[in-house]
């Protein structure tokens, strides 16, 4: 039997962990902001933090994914979803980036910053999240659809018909 218990947990955790690392960075910033001239080594003081913090989130975003999202198909099971998952938030965040710099990039002082050869890159770099995104989930596929497992073959039939397929 499932233990409820344990999974609120883990989920309480993860929720501690994240709200941990944002105001950790938060607070960071506003120290920052408010001595702007000092001579305090910032970049460093931020590198401490946010290092140890992608291990904790990439952690703590593989086992939520697992829990909330495989959990939907308990016999189904992936070792590439943790990675797949964190991929789709990656190529998430930068196409949310790029659409606000695009809007910023109308007014002032945006204007004089960012170029149109910003933009470009950023474009090329969103091409390289939207292929690495796409070779994770074509290999969890390959490995799946060259296995032949019976156990593991109903989660994409389930998503291959009925509407899901244009998807």
């Amino acid at each position: 039997m499932y233990d409820v218990k344990w999974w609120l947990a883990r989920v309480v955790i993860y929720f501690i962990a994240w709200y941990v690392l944002g105001a950790g960075i938060t607070r960071l910033s506003e120290l920052r902001d408010r001595n702007p001239g000092s001579d305090y080594n910032w970049r460093r003081r931020f590198q401490k933090f946010a290092a140890p913090g992608l291990v904790v989130y990439g952690f703590t975003i593989t086992f939520a994914s697992i829990d909330w999202v495989m959990s939907l198909d308990p016999h189904w099971f992936s070792t590439m979803y943790g990675v797949l998952f964190i991929g789709g938030q990656a190529l998430s965040a930068m196409a949310f980036a790029i659409a606000i710099t695009v809007l910023l990039a109308r007014y002032q002082p945006m204007v004089r910053v960012i170029r149109p050869d910003y933009l470009v890159d950023l474009g090329k770099l969103l091409l390289a999240f939207v292929m690495l995104w796409a070779y994770f989930a074509f290999s969890q596929y390959l490995i799946i659809w060259s296995g032949n497992l019976p156990e593991e073959i109903p989660w994409y039939t389930d998503r291959t018909h009925g509407g899901w397929q244009y998807i």
